[in-house]
């Protein structure tokens, strides 16, 4: 559903919370546009024509990238470091909540094993992007981490899995591709 952001003279900017698109309805022939775009900002910041979403939006807290990734800019005397843009991209993709990993590869453009790792370095830089990230994970996987010790080399933990775990002799895990991306991802996502 479309609610109003920000009322103008010619139109009014709508915010769609189930899709977290933004829309443009024109008083005069009160047409709405398509989504339009946001982009984020080296801060891992999104923003619509230079407003922070959050504040757009009611004041929401945006994903933002620690201090020290990226490369080194400086800004007012202080060290800042900028975010990869193919790790802002994919933050932006997977805020619209993609139903599976092959559809943020598409997104993106990349293979899917390279979309697999794109998510996983997302949620190392923002942890808080491990909300939107779960639900790329094979499902099971977050309630049988909760089993085992998750420390250790993927390949340990994948080993602690098969023997004690409640995927142990799961037929469809076993099938998977991408397992241990799946087991990395989940690890960020759901071991604290």
């Amino acid at each position: 559903m479309l609610r109003e952001v920000s009322r103008g003279t010619r139109s009014t900017l709508l915010y769609d919370d189930a899709e977290r698109t933004f829309h443009r309805r024109y008083h005069d022939t009160l047409a709405t546009s398509p989504p339009l775009a946001t982009h984020w900002d080296t801060n891992g910041v999104e923003r619509f024509h230079n407003q922070r979403v959050e504040a757009l939006i009611g004041g929401r807290v945006a994903i933002r990238a620690p201090p020290g990734e990226g490369d080194e800019t400086s800004y007012a005397g202080a060290r800042v470091r900028k975010v990869p843009a193919h790790l802002r991209n994919t933050l932006s993709v997977l805020v619209r909540r993609p139903p599976d990993v092959e559809s943020v590869a598409s997104f993106l453009n990349v293979q899917v094993s390279t979309a697999w790792c794109y998510a996983s370095k997302v949620v190392e830089t923002w942890p808080a992007a491990a909300e939107v990230a779960r639900p790329l994970v094979y499902p099971p996987l977050c309630a049988a981490l909760k089993e085992v010790d998750c420390k250790g080399s993927l390949k340990q933990v994948m080993e602690r899995l098969e023997r004690s775990s409640s995927l142990r002799g799961d037929y469809e895990w076993r099938c998977l591709t991408n397992r241990y991306a799946h087991l990395r991802l989940a690890r960020l996502c759901c071991c604290e």
